[in-house]
């Protein structure tokens, strides 16, 4: 009497035919659906329903006790879940469980039919297959690529799904275990992506998380000091003798100009931030100078009268003459004081440069320009909005900066250099800070 013994596999493992004989002609059939089940989070942790048809001709066997075992592939094969035999149904079918584990690999599982001459057996191949991702991170606006892991190595599926989570959202499908994307919204927490491998209709997904890193915009301020030696005019009661300023306008601004930022969209079609504006480049520059009265230094040609420099006549003459607190003026040491309260300060005070640069250079960023503009974007459509954005984000450092800057520094003044003990040209005579009543 002949038989024949078929076995399906059907759930989250992929199988392949092959096939034994004995005494009967036998065949080896698997189909391949997916399974929801929610206890099957991957490939690797899932089961297959194993199903085998005993058949003499055309006509199921029923009452036979077929038994199921499986052999080969790694240590962690896996195993066939209890019952390990069942007794064919009216269909000539007896149903058992592959449990794949921890396996990812190929393993073979056999049905053998004890109650036909010969114990007729016919196995299948079964290969279980895992996707796997970590978590993630990219550059901001740049082309970033996410990449899987397929398990078993050598297994190749029909193709990858991506679907991301946060912005717009989207579905990619690629042929390999990677994928582009660009992203410019750097709010954290915001975005994930879940992978599947998809074989026929069994497949395999995981998740990962996706981090935005900022670009490498921030700047290093800049300053140029006592850096235009023909500028101010001849020295009087309360007239400022040193500026900190922009180098390029000799202006009070620090950060703002024409034309520092470029803007774009993002180009990433069924990607989460595709239409996304943001702050492609930018030229963003703190470039300061400090300016020193330059009759404050030996040598500057005077007008005429009083035709002799302020410096010059300051340190040839005497303060409170005949009176006991008599002095020379300092006039050099003033000259070092007042070159270092517009610069970088001394070890005895703080400069107004040197106030602005600390300012930009705090770690919370917020001070740096281009620190700023980097990480702003928006939804779009165009780049007006993120143009304004941008604009307000710049005023504000700017506000920020300079409020830092105009702080006056104290400690640079002292002694005979301080500021209060000059002669000073009025008119048609040099006359004291008291004479002047200042």
């Amino acid at each position: 009497m002949n038989s024949r013994l078929r076995i399906t596999s059907i759930a989250l493992c992929l199988a392949v035919m092959t096939a034994m004989s004995a005494r009967a002609t036998l065949g080896c059939e698997f189909s391949l659906t997916v399974s929801a089940s929610p206890t099957a989070a991957r490939c690797g942790g899932g089961e297959c329903a194993i199903t085998a048809t005993a058949m003499i001709g055309a006509t199921p066997v029923s009452g036979d006790l077929i038994e199921f075992s499986v052999t080969g592939g790694p240590a962690s094969k896996g195993s066939i879940s209890p019952p390990d035999c069942d007794v064919t149904d009216a269909n000539g079918e007896a149903d058992a469980t592959y449990v794949s584990g921890s396996n990812t690999g190929t393993v073979t599982v056999t049905a053998k039919d004890t109650e036909q001459s010969g114990e007729p057996t016919a196995s299948c191949t079964v290969t279980v297959f895992e996707v796997q991702i970590s978590n993630q991170s990219v550059t901001r606006a740049a082309n970033g690529i996410l990449t899987a892991t397929i398990l078993p190595s050598g297994f190749t599926p029909d193709n990858y799904t991506w679907t991301f989570t946060g912005g717009n959202g989207g579905i990619k499908t690629t042929n390999d275990p990677q994928v582009n994307v660009i992203l410019v919204d750097g709010t954290p927490s915001t975005y994930s992506v879940t992978v599947k491998a998809n074989k026929g209709a069994a497949y395999s997904e995981a998740s990962a998380n996706i981090t935005v890193n900022p670009r490498n915009w921030g700047i290093t301020a800049q300053c140029a000091p006592d850096n235009e030696p023909d500028w101010g005019n001849f020295p009087t009661p309360l007239q400022n003798l040193g500026e900190e300023r922009d180098r390029q306008s000799n202006s009070g601004n620090i950060v703002l100009g024409e034309d520092q930022c470029q803007y774009a969209t993002v180009s990433d079609p069924n990607g989460p931030n595709d239409g996304y504006a943001y702050v492609s480049s930018q030229s963003l520059a703190i470039d300061q100078e400090t300016v020193i009265n330059k009759y404050l230094k030996e040598g500057a040609e005077p007008p005429d009268p009083p035709g002799i420099n302020f410096h010059e006549y300051n340190e040839s003459h005497e303060l409170h003459e005949g009176e006991p607190e008599h002095h020379t003026v300092d006039a050099n040491s003033f000259l070092v004081a007042c070159k270092a309260h517009e610069y970088e300060g001394s070890t005895t005070g703080s400069g107004h440069y040197k106030q602005l640069r600390e300012k930009e250079e705090s770690e919370d960023g917020e001070s740096d320009p281009a620190t700023v503009a980097e990480q702003i974007w928006d939804y779009g459509p165009g780049t007006q909005m993120v143009e304004f954005l941008t604009n307000l984000g710049l005023l504000a450092v700017e506000v920020s900066l300079k409020a830092a800057a105009a702080v006056e520094p104290t400690g640079n003044w002292s002694g005979q250099h301080c500021r209060g003990v000059f002669l000073w040209w009025d008119e048609d005579l040099w006359l004291t800070d008291d004479d002047l009543d200042i």
